[in-house]
Order: structure tokens, then C-alpha cells, then sequence
């Protein structure tokens, strides 16, 4: 039974200070069993255990610690207990796992790679689906340098050098070609909470297939430029304006006029 109530957490509940007083616990809780978290903690106070637990009851978030209650001669008479209000902490807690978990299941479907490293450069995180184009899994670098993965000890080295880059303060942007594959990589400094850099977080993302385009489109177009130059007819190319824009070999050879002289007429 209850002997002395008190505390501003009452009031969460819609209690008064020692208004429990000559309740029992099983009639508080509205409960027989005996192994409901708060009545099994209190019995075993009362076997000279000391208890901690959380429990949720009445909308809110408890968390709580039971001791046994003694008197002069050390004989346990009792238990004396405190219960911490913690919901909003739980809560919190709970939504920046939830945040987390998002931020993590939409890293790894992205076609990129993120990574986190200490200040010796050491991974220490690595998520994203472009891991598996390298042959890696998640978090399979962890532990391991920078300059092991890179292969590369020289700080000039590019990757290496926009991570020492990015440990010194610096936002860092490159591309280059790794694994086969072409990456474009941005690069911040990790700060802790005092605001100072205590490591490097890294996103590199696959632009491969976009590069390949780029090249054939490339390519393409080197060969149209050939068409239009070597062409045995006079081709030209007019603006809304009629200027010429662009003209060939055989426009000018005749028109009599150079290129730049065409270029320059209506």
C-alpha cells in the first residue's frame, strides 16, 4: 500500500500529492497480476533488490527505480521508489530513430555512395546502392584508411588531397574515374558539437552512363562537324535574324567570300 505520495509528475497523471496514500499497488494499477512490471519491481524491493524499469502508463513514459525501505535495525518495512517522467525525451529519441532509419533507406536506394571518416581518415560509415557497382557491401570499409581503399599514400593523390581539403575546413567538389566507373564527389567537414572538424562526410555519385552518352553524343557530333565541313555542296546554317551562323568550305569557295567574311554578313 502506498504511504506517501509526492512529486510535480502527479499532476501528468491527474493525482494530488499523497492522494494514493492507503491505495495498494495491484488497485492503482487495475491489476492481479502480479508480474506487471511496477508490482513485480516492488516485490522484489521488498526481497531487498533494488529495480529499475520503464513503463508506460497513462499516456506517459516512465522511468523508474525501487529500493527497499529500511529501518534503524536495517530490516526491510517497505519499498521507497522514484518514477522519472521521460516521454518527451522517449518521444524525441523515437523520432531521430525514425529519422534515421528514413535517412538510411533512402541513401542506400540511391544510385551514390556516402561515406563518413575520422580525422586520420579512417571510414567509419559506408551506405548507398553504388557500393555494389565497386563490389562492396554496406559498411564493408569500416575501419579501414582512405588511402588503403584509393591506393594511395601520396596527399597529392586527387582523393587523397580534397579529403585533407575537407579536414582542414574546406567544401570540396571533383570527378574522377574509380572502379571502373566515372563518380562525381562532394565533400564537407564533419564537425562535432563545439563546431570542430572531427571528420569528413563524402557523397559520390555514379555518372557513368551519363558520361558514356556525353562521349557518344560527342563523338556524333565530331562527325556531322566533318559532314558539314567536307561537304562537296554549300551548306549554311541562318539565324531568325538571316545572319550566317556557320558555314562551310564550299559555301565560301562559292560566294568568293572566307568564313569570317561570310560570318559577319546577312
Amino acid at each position: 500500500r502506498f504511504t506517501s505520495s509526492n512529486g510535480a509528475s502527479l499532476s501528468a497523471l491527474g493525482l494530488r500529492p499523497d492522494q494514493l496514500v492507503g491505495t495498494d499497488l495491484f488497485e492503482y494499477f487495475r491489476t492481479t497480476d502480479r508480474d506487471f512490471p511496477a508490482i513485480a519491481a516492488h516485490r522484489r524491493a521488498l526481497k531487498g533488490e533494488a529495480v529499475a524499469y520503464d513503463l508506460e502508463w497513462a499516456g506517459r513514459v516512465f522511468r523508474s527505480r525501487v529500493e527497499p525501505l529500511r529501518d534503524d535495525e536495517g530490516t526491510i518495512i517497505g519499498s521507497s521508489g522514484v518514477a522519472q517522467d521521460v516521454t518527451d525525451g522517449v518521444r524525441m529519441e523515437q523520432a531521430l530513430r525514425e529519422s534515421e532509419q528514413r535517412f538510411r533507406t533512402t541513401v542506400e536506394q540511391i544510385p551514390a555512395v556516402v561515406w563518413t571518416a575520422d580525422s586520420d581518415l579512417r571510414i567509419t560509415s559506408s551506405l548507398g546502392s553504388a557500393l555494389a557497382a565497386l563490389g562492396l557491401l554496406k559498411n564493408q570499409t569500416v575501419g579501414r584508411r582512405l588511402q588503403e581503399l584509393v591506393g594511395s599514400e601520396d596527399p597529392d593523390f586527387l582523393p587523397n588531397q580534397m579529403h585533407l581539403r575537407a579536414l582542414s575546413g574546406e567544401s570540396v567538389n571533383y570527378e574522377m574515374e574509380f572502379g571502373g566507373r566515372h563518380w562525381t564527389t562532394h565533400i564537407e567537414p564533419l564537425r562535432d558539437a563545439a563546431g570542430r572538424v572531427a571528420g569528413i562526410i563524402g557523397l559520390a555519385l555514379d555518372i557513368t552512363e551519363q558520361r558514356k552518352v556525353e562521349r557518344a553524343l560527342g563523338e556524333t557530333e565530331v562527325r556531322l562537324r566533318r559532314v558539314f565541313d567536307f561537304a562537296p555542296v554549300g551548306i549554311s546554317l541562318v539565324s531568325e535574324g538571316r545572319r550566317f551562323l556557320a558555314v562551310n568550305a564550299a559555301l565560301c569557295r562559292l560566294f568568293g567570300y572566307s568564313e569570317e567574311e561570310l560570318l559577319g554578313m546577312s
